[in-house]
C-alpha cells in the first residue's frame, strides 16, 4: 500500500500527485497492453510476409526445376526428332543410291558387251590384215564386211548416253538454324515485347554529341500496361556506315515506362535497337539520322567580294565564284592562292560567275549568267579549257544559268537553266544529253510536279537522285538521275519546314539536305524524305547570321560552307 508518483513513477516526488501502487499498476498495464496491439498486428503481418517470401522462394526453386526438366525433355524430343529425321534421310539416300547404282551397273554391263564385240571384231580383222595371205583376205572379205556393216548399223551413239544423270542433293530449311538459336523463351512476367512501343524524337533524329531520348511503354500479352519493378530492356545504336555499336542507357520510370537515352558519336544514318527480354519491340530497329548542331561557325573566310558559288575539292581546296570582281578564287588554308578571270575570247573578256563545281580531275566548271554559257577551267591557269552554250532555248542554249553540279553516280553535269525553267544534263565532254522540266508556278499542285520557276541549285544524294532548289516556287523537287519526278517538299513561309526563295542546296554523305534560303537569310536542314530537322541563321552581320546566303556546299567530312553574299564571307560550320 505504498504511495507512488502517478507522473514519473518515483517515490516521494515533491509537487507531483501520488497514488497507491495497487491502484496505478492496472492502469499502466492496460496502457502498455493497448500499445502492444499495433506492434502485434505488424508482427503478424511481417510473419505472413516472410512466410509468403519463403513460399515464393520455394515456388521459384520448384519452377526452376520444372522448367529445367521441361527444357531437357523438349530438347531431348527435338534431338530424337532430328535423329529420326536423320535416319530417314540417310535411308532415303541409301535407297536412291542403290537405284542409281543398279541402273548404271546394268548400263555398264551392256556397254561392256558392246565393247567386247567391237574389240573382238577389230582385233580379228586387224590381225588378218597383218598376217593373212592374199587368198585368205579375199575369201573373208564378203562375210567380214557384212558382219561389220550389220554391227555398225546396230550401233547408235545416243545409246551411250547415261541413263541416269540426276545428282544426289540435299535441301534444308534455311530458317531452321536461326530458329534453333532463338528456340524457346524463359521469362519472369507476361510482358509482350512485340506489343511494347516507344515514343519520342530520339526515335527519328539526334544531334552528334548530345543526348537523345525516347520512352518505352511496356505492355503485357493482353495489351494492358505492364508494371513491374524489374524489366530487361536493352538499347544499342548501330552505325549504318561502319557498323560500330554504341550502348544506350535505360532507366526505370514511373508505371510501365522506361526512359531510354543515347548519344551518337558521329553524323550519319544509324539503327536504334530496343529490345525487351532480348526481343525487338514494335518498330525496332528504328532508323535514326544524327546531324551536327549548327549555329556557330567554326571558321570564317573573309575578304571576298559577293561570293555566290562555292565548291570543295577532295584536297580541301575551296573554289569561290565572286560576283563583284567577276572572278574565281582558289583558297587553301584560308588563303587565296589563285585568281581566275575568264576567257578573253568572249567579247567582254570577263566572266560573270554564278554556280560552280569541280570534276574528278580538278577542273572547274561554272555557269556564266551574263554570257549564258558554261565555262571550264583547268585548276592551274587560264585560259579557259572550253566554253559551251549561248543564249537561247535549244539544247546547249541557256537563259541565265545558275546552279551546276556533277552527279557522282553517272559523272554527268546538271545545269539549272534558270530563266528557261528547266534543267539541262550534259555529258562529261559537255555535249548535250537531255533536259527535263518546264515553266510552272502552281506550288504543291500535282499537275505542276516537275515544273520549275527559276530553278537555282542542284545537289545529289548517295543514290544519284537529283535535288533541285525551285527558287520562286519556294520548294525543293526530287528527281531520278534521268529527270523523272519523285517527290517534293517545302511551301512558302518563315516557319519550320517552310522555305522562302531557296537558291542553293547541298546533300551530305548521310543524305541530309541543306537548303540556303535567300529571303529568310537562313539555312534549313531536312532528311532526304523532306522531314524538317532544324534551321539556323538570321538577317544580321554577326557570326552564324547571314545577309542573303547565295550558295552552300558540304565537304567529305561533313563541314558546311555557306556563301554569305552581302557579308562578303564564307562561314564554315
Amino acid at each position: 500500500e505504498e504511495l507512488i508518483c502517478r507522473d514519473c513513477i518515483v517515490r516521494d516526488h515533491r509537487d507531483h500527485q501520488y497514488d497507491l501502487i495497487s491502484a496505478a499498476f492496472p492502469k499502466h498495464k492496460e496502457v502498455l497492453t493497448d500499445c502492444l496491439q499495433p506492434v502485434k498486428r505488424q508482427l503478424e503481418a511481417v510473419d505472413e510476409a516472410i512466410e509468403s517470401l519463403d513460399a515464393r522462394l520455394r515456388a521459384i526453386s520448384e519452377q526452376r526445376m520444372a522448367i529445367e526438366v521441361n527444357v531437357h525433355n523438349t530438347f531431348q524430343q527435338l534431338q530424337e526428332a532430328l535423329e529420326e529425321r536423320k535416319t530417314e534421310l540417310i535411308g532415303r539416300l541409301d535407297q536412291l543410291t542403290q537405284l542409281k547404282q543398279k541402273s548404271l551397273t546394268a548400263q555398264k554391263g551392256e556397254f561392256e558387251r558392246i565393247q567386247t564385240q567391237l574389240s573382238s571384231c577389230y582385233r580379228f580383222v586387224s590381225e588378218s590384215l597383218r598376217t593373212g595371205s592374199e587368198a585368205e583376205i579375199l575369201g573373208m572379205k564378203k562375210p567380214v564386211v557384212q558382219q561389220i556393216t550389220e554391227m555398225t548399223a546396230e550401233f547408235k551413239p545416243d545409246a551411250l548416253a547415261l541413263v541416269e544423270q540426276a545428282d544426289l542433293k540435299l535441301t534444308t530449311t534455311t530458317e531452321l538454324l536461326p530458329a534453333c538459336k532463338q528456340f524457346g523463351k524463359v521469362y519472369t512476367h507476361p510482358v509482350c515485347p512485340e506489343k511494347c512501343r516507344a515514343t519520342g524524337k530520339g526515335l527519328e533524329m539526334a544531334t552528334v554529341g548530345e543526348q537523345a531520348t525516347a520512352t518505352l511503354h511496356a505492355v503485357d500479352t493482353e495489351d494492358k500496361d505492364y508494371i513491374a519493378p524489374v524489366i530487361d530492356v536493352t538499347c544499342e545504336l548501330t552505325s549504318c556506315t561502319d557498323g560500330t555499336v554504341e550502348k544506350g542507357i535505360v532507366k526505370k520510370g514511373e508505371g510501365n515506362c522506361c526512359y531510354i537515352s543515347y548519344k551518337p558519336a558521329k553524323i550519319g544514318r544509324h539503327q536504334l535497337h530496343i529490345k525487351v527480354e532480348g526481343m525487338h519491340i514494335r518498330g525496332s530497329p528504328f532508323d535514326i539520322i544524327s546531324h551536327t548542331q549548327f549555329g556557330t561557325p567554326i571558321k570564317t573566310i573573309g575578304n571576298l567580294k559577293g561570293p555566290r558559288g562555292v565548291a570543295i575539292s577532295d584536297r580541301g581546296q575551296i573554289v569561290v565564284a565572286e560576283k563583284s570582281t567577276n572572278s574565281i578564287s582558289v583558297i587553301e588554308s584560308g588563303t587565296k592562292i589563285k585568281r581566275i578571270t575568264g576567257d578573253f575570247s568572249i567579247a567582254s573578256g570577263w566572266i560573270f560567275p554564278c554556280g560552280i563545281a569541280m570534276d574528278d580531275s580538278g577542273n572547274i566548271l561554272l555557269t556564266d549568267t551574263q554570257h549564258n554559257c558554261i565555262q571550264k577551267f583547268a585548276n592551274s591557269t587560264t585560259p579557259t579549257v572550253v566554253v559551251v552554250g549561248k543564249e537561247g532555248k535549244g539544247n546547249l542554249q541557256f537563259n541565265r544559268p545558275a546552279g551546276i553540279g556533277i552527279n557522282p553516280t553517272n559523272n554527268r553535269i546538271y545545269v539549272c537553266d534558270s530563266y528557261n525553267h528547266r534543267v539541262q544534263i550534259l555529258n562529261s565532254d559537255l555535249t548535250h544529253y537531255r533536259s527535263f522540266g518546264s515553266g510552272g508556278g502552281l506550288v504543291n499542285k500535282a499537275k505542276d510536279d516537275g515544273k520549275f520557276n527559276r530553278p537555282s541549285g542542284v545537289a545529289f544524294d548517295s543514290s544519284g537522285n537529283v535535288y533541285i532548289a525551285d527558287a520562286c516556287n519556294h520548294r525543293v523537287q526530287i528527281f531520278t538521275d534521268e529527270g523523272q519526278f519523285l517527290d517534293k517538299f517545302g511551301t512558302k513561309g518563315t516557319g519550320d519546314g517552310e522555305l522562302s526563295t531557296p537558291v542553293s542546296i547541298a546533300v551530305d554523305s548521310s543524305d541530309i539536305v541543306y537548303v540556303a534560303e535567300y529571303d529568310n537569310h537562313r539555312v534549313s536542314v531536312f532528311t532526304c524524305q523532306g522531314q524538317f530537322l532544324r534551321s539556323f541563321g538570321s538577317h544580321a552581320t554577326q557570326p552564324g547570321q547571314f545577309k542573303e546566303p547565295r550558295a552552300i556546299a558540304v565537304d567529305g567530312v561533313g563541314h558546311l560552307y555557306v556563301c554569305d553574299y552581302y557579308n562578303n564571307c564564307i562561314e564554315i560550320f
